[in-house]
């Protein structure tokens, strides 16, 4: 059994780790965030879920491809009484909607009356999200390496091909998934991800997915 949701919000910063002065975001949410997100709901401790971020698979849909824009964050310096605000130039992502997928059948009582022990935001605690649509689907998963995909794809295999339909734009960026410690030292390990606006057909990429009529969900 799998849930299936969809989160939506005007805003989403989902920031890229290696910009600083002026942060890029991510258009797909990384694992980490979507899992966040669940333990913000469930009330569950910074830090300690990273077992549950392991254990547990999800799968996107960009119910559509947001845009970027500008925005500036207005920070409050605490060290310095004589400058005591800072403005931090940003990117942010503009009417972002998602539909998500979790092997954790236990989630759909708590979504599905959701009564969140935090609020519900998509990176910034300013950019509350809206939770919808929850449901229950009776599906199996299957392992694949030749599939037509319409989420959001990991790319498993140096020997992965993917090809996005004629005239549709092809994007890539390599996203966080999990955590793991190094010598005491929380780390968060990366992957490529490849995404489009319409199904990719996908060859030598061996994946666990959910089949629907029109292709696969790719679970990560």
């Amino acid at each position: 059994m799998v849930v299936c949701f969809e989160v939506s919000a005007p805003f989403a910063f989902f920031k890229k780790p290696f910009t600083k002065t002026s942060s890029d975001v991510y258009i797909v949410p990384p694992k980490t965030a979507i899992i966040g997100l669940i333990a913000a709901i469930r009330g569950w401790k910074r830090d300690s879920y990273d077992d549950y971020i392991r254990n547990t698979l999800v799968g996107i849909i960009l119910e559509k491809i947001p845009y970027k824009i500008p925005f500036n964050f207005n920070f409050e310096n605490t060290k310095d009484t004589k400058s005591p605000r800072i403005q931090f130039g940003a990117q942010v992502l503009r009417d972002v909607r998602y539909k998500i997928f979790i092997n954790d059948d236990s989630l759909y009582e708590v979504l599905k009356d959701l009564k969140p022990v935090y609020t519900p935001y998509l990176g910034s605690s300013n950019m509350l999200a809206s939770i919808e649509n929850v449901s229950l689907i009776d599906l199996s998963l299957s392992s694949l390496s030749s599939y037509t995909s319409i989420s959001v794809v990991p790319k498993n295999s140096n020997e992965a091909r993917i090809y996005p339909e004629r005239g549709d734009l092809l994007f890539q960026e390599r996203i966080p998934y999990c955590y793991e410690y190094l010598e005491g030292n929380r780390m968060a390990r990366f992957k490529d991800f490849v995404y489009s606006s319409a199904p990719l057909k996908v060859e030598n990429n061996p994946s666990k997915v959910l089949q629907f009529e029109k292709g696969v969900v790719v679970m990560f």
